[in-house]
This record gives structure tokens, sequence and C-alpha cells, in this order.
């Protein structure tokens, strides 16, 4: 019969040196007759998964200090990214991987590594009290530790040691870092680029949608998506993350399903502010190039809108237009309608960017004012005076404006 290994042996084995040899040994030999920088480099890979173990999981870098070297090293990427997009070509994702290891060489210091090192200690004695092991992850950790430490040194016989970036351990707390501080430095946005900020949206997009999906899938009102919001770290991040996104969806699919949707924002009246402030300040006046001009006369009607939307969003207002979008959502919330359904995750998102900027210059106030203007327009020609609505007939028959038209999907006005 075996003998059962003894506490104290296993203790004495974990990150002995001759376990250590051992295991250098198996390296080399793994490498064959490849290079065993690369057997290295796959074992140092392995190591994010250390970051779900209790000595790692609570470590991360200082939020504002990992967006500004974000931030300062991202022209070279953002310019290799352009130049991809001109070609039509997928970025090699070799030239992030660049990008990461420069932001962490910046941010890098003797007491990051330090830190480093007492957490892999710390885990490292913790497998020597157990009786079961995930000799990967050992494997990770003891690598780590020497690479980080003295024995890399003397192993790389005095060459530069190996950047943080190529430890996936580090990558990954780099990552969720970048993440926690988007959510938690108030002026994030003013420091980063939009390029990076689209960019760190675009590589969560389909996770944090499917995230936001199941849990649209779960919930029976808006307010308890609001809550789920507030009390799940996991989708607190993906909605941060994704807002934009869905802001512009918003804009999208009200657009386009404005028919379906049959839900009115703002009053005949209000609707009708806007054109009359631009018969009074453009088209009465018989110089005025709006009125033979169809681009320069729709670009004077959204002026015209905005300055009456400034004019009528009073705090009350604006009130009574969250009221309107919670009832819309919730509306889209219960409906078996496939189409409707999803609309529920914009419409949360566009009540939230209500206080984004003035209401004239907000992008969910403006899509929901104009998209009704115009279409109160095509589904009642009167409300217009023959001069407006000749202007409306040279809008339509524009080559330029029938292209604009197109695209959003509005129409102007049925008569020809």
């Amino acid at each position: 019969m075996r003998k059962k290994r003894s506490r104290k042996n296993i203790e004495h084995t974990i990150d002995s040196p001759t376990y250590m040899a051992e295991m250098l040994t198996r390296i080399a030999a793994q490498a064959e007759s490849g290079d065993v920088f690369d057997v290295i480099i796959e074992i140092l890979q392995r190591s994010a998964s250390l970051r779900d173990e209790p000595e790692f999981a609570d470590f991360y870098l200082d939020p504002r200090q990992t967006l500004e070297a974000s931030a300062r090293h991202f022209p070279p990427l953002q310019s290799q990214m352009k130049r991809a997009l001109e070609k039509e070509e997928r970025l090699d994702p070799a030239k992030y991987d660049d990008y990461r290891i420069a932001v962490l060489d910046d941010m890098e210091t003797p007491q990051l590594r330090q830190q480093l090192l007492h957490r892999l200690e710390r885990y490292i004695s913790r497998q020597k009290r157990k009786r079961r092991h995930d000799m990967s992850k050992i494997e990770s950790a003891l690598l780590v530790k020497i690479f980080l430490g003295q024995e890399g040194n003397e192993l790389l016989e005095g060459k530069k040691p190996l950047p943080l970036g190529l430890y996936a351990l580090v990558t990954v707390i780099y990552e969720e870092s970048f993440d926690r501080a988007m959510v938690t430095v108030e002026d994030a946005r003013d420091i980063i680029d939009d390029d990076l900020y689209n960019l760190w949206r675009a590589r969560y997009h389909e996770g944090d949608m499917a995230l936001i999906d199941a849990t649209l899938e779960q919930i029976g009102a808006l307010a308890e998506l609001e809550a789920r919001i507030a009390s799940d770290p996991a989708l607190s991040i993906a909605w941060q993350r994704q807002t934009s996104h869905l802001v512009e969806e918003f804009q999208l699919e009200i657009i386009s399903m404005w028919p379906d949707i049959d839900h009115h924002f703002f009053t005949s009246e209000e609707i009708k502010l806007a054109l009359d402030r631009m018969e009074r300040r453009y088209l009465s006046k018989p110089w005025s190039l709006s009125r033979y001009i169809a681009p320069l006369a729709m670009v004077n009607l959204v002026v015209c809108f905005r300055d009456t939307l400034t004019e009528i969003m009073t705090p009350q207002r604006m009130v009574d237009l969250s009221d309107e979008l919670q009832a819309l959502g919730q509306r889209c919330l219960t409906s078996d309608d496939d189409q409707l359904r999803p609309l529920a995750a914009y419409v949360q998102a566009a009540i939230h960017y209500l206080d984004e900027g003035p209401p004239a210059r907000n992008p969910v106030i403006g899509t929901l004012y104009l998209t009704q203007g115009f279409h109160a327009v095509a589904s009642d020609p009167d409300v217009l005076n023959p001069r407006l609505r000749q202007v409306l007939k040279r809008m339509r028959k524009s080559r330029f404006m029938r292209k604009m038209m197109m695209k959003y999907q509005l129409g102007l006005t049925n008569d020809e």
C-alpha cells in the first residue's frame, strides 16, 4: 500500500529548489527544438486564471493613472486603427498587445512588482497548505514569481526584465482596472480620446449586450432594470460602457419605427411653434435664400426646431418627457412584439441621457421633436402655410435632401 504523503512533504514540494529545477527542465523539454522563450510565454499567458484567486481578486491599479497612461500611449494605436479602417482591414491584435505593453511599461514601478510578488507568495503559501492543487495554476504562479523577481534577472542573464504586459495576470488586472476607472472616475471621458472610448466599448459590446438582453428577459417592469443596474456590478459596467450605443440605437429605432411606436411626446401646438418660427424668421422675407435653396432651408428649419426646444423645455416639461419615455419603455418591455421589446433598453438609456447638455442640443430630445415634427407634417400637410409647403416640396425634390430623408426614413409631405 502506498504511503500517504504527509502535509510536511507537500509543503516542501511546491516552490522548493528541486521542484523549481524540475519545472524548468520540463519547460526546456517541451520546447524540444523550438524556442524555450515561446513555451515560457505560453505558461505566463495561463496566469490570467490567477485573477480569480482571493490574493488577486481585489487588486486594482490606480484609476486615474490607468486612464492617463492609457490615453498617453493611445495615439500610435489610433493611427494604426485609422489606417486599417481606410484599407478596410481588421486591426492586427498584436498591435493592441503592443499598446498594452507600452501602457504597463509606463505604469511599472518597483513597488508594483513588489505588490505582485507579495500576493504571489501569499497564493503559493496557501496552496502549500492544501491537499489538492491545480498544478497548471501553480506552475504559472511560480513562473510569474521567478520572472518578476531576482531569479528572472539571472535567467535572462542581465537582459531587460520581461515587460509586465507579457504576464496575462497583469494584463487582466489592467483591463479590469480600466473598466473600473471608466465608471468611478467622474471626468473619465475628459481624460480619454473618443476613439479609445469607442474601442473600449466595442471590445465588450457582444458580451455586454448579451447581459443586458438576458436581464430584460428576467424583469417585468422598467423600474426593475434600474434597480438591477444599481445593484449588479457587472451589469452596471456593461450599461455604462454601452450607454452611447444604446442612445444611438434609440435614435435610429425611434426614426425608423415611429408609426409602430405611435407615441406622441409633444403637443401639436409645440410642433407648430417651430414651423411658425421658420415662417416668421426666414420664409416671410422675400430675400431669404431659405425660400429657394432646399439644403439651406433644412438647416434653418433644424435651427428653428432647436430654438423652440430652448423655449418650451422647462424643468417641468423635462419631467413630463421623462414620464412619457417611462410609459413607452414599459409598453415595449411587456410587448409581445419582437421588434418593440428590445427597445426597452434603448428607452431606459434615453431616459438617463435626458440630462446631457441643454435640451436644444440633447440628441434624445432633438430626435423625438424632429421625428414627430416631420411625421406631423407628412400626415397633415394643412398645418403648413403655402410658403412652407412650397419649401418642403423643394426639399423632397432635392437629390441631396432625398438622400437625407431616405437615410433617416423621414417623410416630409405626400403632396407633389
